[in-house]
């Protein structure tokens, strides 16, 4: 078993690190905000998206994994 995971630790790193991007990339949440403005015409209900800051951490997380992950491949 050893073997095997020496053998494929970059395709493991890759897809880890594709897998946590992606769940952490729609991990966002929104609101509905004009912000602070006189006019009330002036805002057409715009919309902010949130990403929480441990999303923040393990976006970056998944994309260092992702990147480790194809230079060990380039490598072989």
């Amino acid at each position: 078993m050893k073997e095997k995971i020496k053998k494929y630790f970059g395709e493991i790193l890759l897809v880890i690190g594709i897998y946590i991007t992606t769940y952490n990339l729609f991990n966002f949440s929104y609101r509905r905000d004009c912000g602070v403005t006189l006019d009330l015409y002036e805002c057409n209900n715009p919309v902010a998206y949130i990403y929480p800051n441990d999303t923040l951490i393990m976006l970056g997380i998944g994309f260092v994994l992702l990147v480790v992950g194809i230079l060990i491949i380039r490598r072989k």
